[in-house]
């Protein structure tokens, strides 16, 4: 009997699937941190790792911090002040398997809303996790 649980086990776990691990490379500014915990706090279904070869896939990226001018808040400009784009490739076969950029602004009243990298961060954080769930 303890053989056949024995079995049972090794079959379940032999079909169980690894968790995805993802390495965060050094972006300008930090942004990798909050790239980083973005995708803690959003649950993205992956694992980050600290080990660039353990990792299944390298997320790589850019930010562009923006002025804050009272002029912005006072006419409602609808430029984006913070700005932020990452790119996620297989290091074993160097195949960008996932890109997206995006804004701290939102549409509606979107100068009297707070932005700055952390909303920036959480978009993208966002976008990874619609294309990781869609992945499995």
């Amino acid at each position: 009997m303890k053989t056949l649980i024995l079995i049972c086990m090794l079959a379940i776990g032999a079909f169980a699937q690894t968790p995805t691990k993802v390495f965060v490379a050094p972006m300008e500014g930090d942004f990798d941190t909050f790239i980083t915990a973005a995708i803690m706090e959003r649950k993205v279904p992956v694992v980050i790792t600290t080990d660039e070869a353990a990792a299944d896939f390298v997320i790589v990226g850019t930010a562009k911090k923006g002025d804050n001018k009272w002029s912005d808040t006072i006419f409602g400009t609808e430029k984006d002040r913070n700005q932020g784009s990452i790119k996620v490739f297989n290091p074993k076969d160097k195949t960008i398997v996932f890109a997206a950029s995006a804004g701290d602004k939102t549409v509606w009243f979107g100068a009297f809303r707070k932005g700055g990298q952390k909303k920036v961060a959480e978009r993208l954080a966002d976008q990874l996790k619609d294309y990781f769930k869609n992945k499995k």
